[in-house]
């Protein structure tokens, strides 16, 4: 997805395991640093997933005056360990982000993904998710042209779940 970003793009990326961190600030699209960052992503431990969300909406606030749009990309197995496990919890970050105008798109990865936990998150307004769980396939080649479309203006709102997996 990085090398389909150019210079109008904003991005960063927050990381959550048994900590959070923001390896990449706001970064112009167009910045090889971005391919860097994302190459040195690795796993940490624990599932924080609400500390993680929480660093992102707040980041996506940030972005808020300076952007057409502002929309939380989670990539997630949807298997919470530490922080808030329930799908409730989940459901109140992501409403209280579309009140704020942000939306989010999940995507579910992995065989033991936490179907419920997605469902909960991406049916409301200005969220949507996709879920991929066949190892086989190319995630950013199924994962791209789905997102595109989501960001068009007349892209389903809520209520939309997509299996890429081809079955």
């Amino acid at each position: 997805m990085a090398s389909r970003l150019d210079a109008k793009d904003r991005f960063a990326i927050v990381t959550y395991g048994s900590s959070v961190d923001t390896p990449l600030d706001w970064t112009q699209g167009d910045d090889p640093e971005i391919k860097e960052a994302i190459g040195e992503l690795s796993e940490d431990g624990s599932t924080n997933m609400e500390a993680g969300l929480v660093q992102a909406y707040d980041l996506a606030r940030e972005a808020k005056g300076s952007a057409d749009e502002v929309r939380v990309m989670l990539f997630t197995d949807a298997q919470p360990n530490v922080g808030a496990t329930g799908g409730s919890e989940f459901e109140s970050l992501v409403a209280k982000g579309a009140a704020d105008g942000i939306g989010i798109t999940v995507f579910g990865l992995g065989l033991g993904l936490g179907a419920d936990l997605v469902n909960r998150m991406s049916h409301l307004r200005g969220a949507n998710a996709f879920s991929l769980m066949d190892a086989g396939i190319d995630a950013e080649a199924a994962f791209w042209p789905a997102l595109l479309d989501l960001m068009k203006e007349d892209a389903p709102q809520g209520d939309f779940y997509g299996d890429l997996s081809g079955d």
